[in-house]
């Protein structure tokens, strides 16, 4: 026995608009419980599918760009030669 898409698929599609905001889907997702949903226009033509895949990309790249954007987390090879604690009277008040 063959076992084709038809037989999987459901019919009450859920449908999200190309402007559905990215947290919008998510929620979407996990309360309808689904992985996926295809995007429609206004008039109901499909423009594509978005995924829990692509989700979960947006969120990589998001969290690749905070780390590169977070230079304060980053080593300052200047600073490795200063030796702030043997020398008390640089804090001291002037």
């Amino acid at each position: 026995m063959t076992v084709t898409a038809r037989a999987l698929m459901q019919e009450q599609v859920v449908c999200v608009g190309p402007h559905t905001p990215l947290i919008n889907v998510y929620r979407l997702f996990v309360e309808e419980e689904i992985n996926g949903a295809p995007v429609v226009d206004e008039t109901g033509a499909l423009l594509g599918v978005i995924s829990s895949s692509d989700l979960l990309r947006v969120v990589q790249e998001e969290n690749e760009q905070a780390s590169r954007d977070a230079s304060y987390f980053q080593e300052d090879p200047s600073l490795d030669e200063l030796r702030w604690y043997d020398d008390s009277a640089d804090f001291q008040s002037r």
